[in-house]
C-alpha cells in the first residue's frame, strides 16, 4: 500500500468513526429529551394549564389593600386590655345577694321612681299662658338670629 492509499483509509475511517459518534450522540440527546416530562403530551398540556392561569392571574382585578406595619414610634407603650372588666349593672339586682360559682341568681330590674304628677293650678296658668301667645310675632323681634341662616320658627 502506498501512502496515498493509506490517507484515503484514514479520512475514511476518521469520517466513519466522526459519523458513529455522532449518531451515538444523537441518540442519547433524545433519549434525554423524551425523558423530560414537560416534552410529553400531558407535560405539555400541564404547562399550557399553567400558562394560561399565571396570564389569568396577572390580568385579574385586584383589590386587596396593603398591609400597613405600625411605625416604631406608633407602637403602644402600655399593653391595652382586650376586653372590659366586668361591672355590675346599677339597674339590675341579684335576688338573694352575691353568690357565686355555677348558681346564678335570677335577675330582677331596679324598681324606678315614679315621677309626681305637676301641681293641676300650676299646669293651669302655664296652659292658659299658651293660649294668650299672639298669632304674630311683637315688631321688635329680630327677623334673623344672628349666627344662623334661617329666621325664627
Amino acid at each position: 500500500m502506498t501512502g496515498a492509499a493509506l490517507v484515503v483509509l484514514v479520512v475514511l475511517a476518521v469520517a466513519v468513526v466522526w459519523v458513529a459518534v455522532l449518531l451515538a450522540s444523537d441518540a442519547r440527546h433524545n433519549r434525554q429529551i423524551r425523558a423530560q416530562p414537560n416534552r410529553t403530551v400531558a407535560g405539555i398540556r400541564r404547562r399550557l394549564e399553567l400558562e394560561r392561569a399565571e396570564a389569568d392571574a396577572a390580568n385579574a382585578p385586584t383589590e386587596v389593600l396593603p398591609a400597613l406595619q405600625p411605625a416604631p414610634g406608633d407602637a403602644p407603650t402600655v399593653p391595652v386590655r382586650p376586653v372590659l372588666p366586668k361591672r355590675p349593672r346599677p339597674y339590675i339586682q341579684h335576688i338573694g345577694g352575691g353568690g357565686g360559682g355555677g348558681n346564678r341568681q335570677p335577675l330582677v330590674p331596679h324598681p324606678r321612681a315614679r315621677f309626681a304628677m305637676p301641681d293641676r293650678t300650676v299646669m293651669q296658668r302655664v296652659l292658659e299662658g299658651l293660649r294668650q301667645l299672639p298669632d304674630e310675632p311683637p315688631p321688635n323681634w329680630p327677623q334673623r338670629d344672628q349666627g344662623t341662616k334661617r329666621s325664627p320658627a
